[in-house]
């Protein structure tokens, strides 16, 4: 197992015990403001030697670098499987609720996924690292639109490929 999906594993797991009982939503990339702060009340100060215990330990979702949005009941995120980049829903226990396919993974250097997923409206946004924007129904994961900006807008891979987190505002993403 790659160090990156042991990272997203126990970063899920991290999260869920700082967002659990009456929590908000950590929605995107480092959460509502995307500065990485919760303002959730009574989270530890410090770690317990060895850190917290595992609630759990989800399989199946990939390699890569992306992190998870959390939203309601459901964890969302993405990993590469068998040269493709997947979108996984996990339930608060860990198991998969729907997966769908985001085009091919990146293949270059650092391969795996990179951005993390966007929820919004029941919404998921994610790019993909070689340009494939997507905007799925969060509940099921039903495709709504798709569209490779490389193409659209005449880009070119670079080294590491795109690791943008799409940020919605008002109706533009």
């Amino acid at each position: 197992m790659r160090l990156s999906e042991t990272f997203t594993r126990l970063l899920a797991v991290s999260l869920l015990v700082a967002v659990a009982a009456d929590a908000g939503d950590w929605a995107q990339f480092h959460g509502p403001n995307r500065d990485n702060k919760s303002t959730d009340k009574g989270l530890l100060k410090t770690w317990p030697e060895g850190g917290p215990t595992r609630a759990w330990e989800a399989t199946g979702i990939g390699e890569g670098y992306s992190t998870v949005a959390i939203v309601g009941d459901r964890i969302y995120t993405t990993g590469s499987i068998g040269g493709k980049c997947v979108i996984t829903a996990l339930d608060m226990a860990g198991e998969t609720v729907w997966t769908r396919t985001n085009g091919l993974a990146w293949k270059g250097s650092y391969p795996g996924t990179r951005s993390t997923p966007t929820i919004t409206d029941g919404m998921l946004y994610h790019l993909s690292a070689i340009g494939n924007l997507v905007c799925l129904k969060a509940d099921d994961g039903e495709v709504v639109w798709s569209m490779d900006i490389m193409k659209t807008f005449g880009g070119r891979h670079i080294m590491w490929g795109l690791s943008e987190s799409p940020l919605v505002f008002d109706d533009m993403v």
